[in-house]
């Protein structure tokens, strides 16, 4: 079995230099497209120290699990700063981080937070490919 994170919600979309809190949503699947209960889901904002980075959270019956980064100092960088990427990364939960059926995920768009859809797409091609 292979871990996809194929659905994404992230609020607010638009990050403002008045935003305190990111809520993170992931869905993780097998690559059949059935929900994967009890999946270790993280997330980072990147680059560091600009939100908290929150513990793994698991994923419900659903497959799908939430994470809260709270504002830290840094943010934002400068005053033009219009870019903030997330990484995310699934895995089983008695398996390596660096191996395994686990998944990442690093996406951004200006001024939005949102994972770039081609990734996810990629993604489910290998697993029909049974890469």
């Amino acid at each position: 079995m292979r871990l996809l994170i194929d659905r994404q919600q992230v609020t607010p979309s638009v990050v403002t230099s008045g935003t305190q809190t990111i809520v993170a949503r992931f869905r993780v699947s097998a690559c059949s497209g059935r929900p994967v209960q009890g999946a270790l889901v993280y997330v980072t904002a990147v680059p560091f120290v600009q939100f908290s980075v929150p513990p793994e959270a698991t994923t419900g019956a659903d497959g799908w699990a939430e994470l809260r980064m709270n504002r830290l100092r840094g943010y934002p960088a400068s005053p033009k700063q219009q870019l903030l990427v997330m990484f995310a990364r699934a895995r089983k939960s008695s398996e390596s981080l660096l191996g395994g059926i686990s998944t990442r995920l690093l996406g951004r768009r200006e001024g939005r937070l949102a994972f770039i859809s081609a990734a996810i797409s990629s993604a489910r091609r290998a697993c029909s490919r049974g890469e």
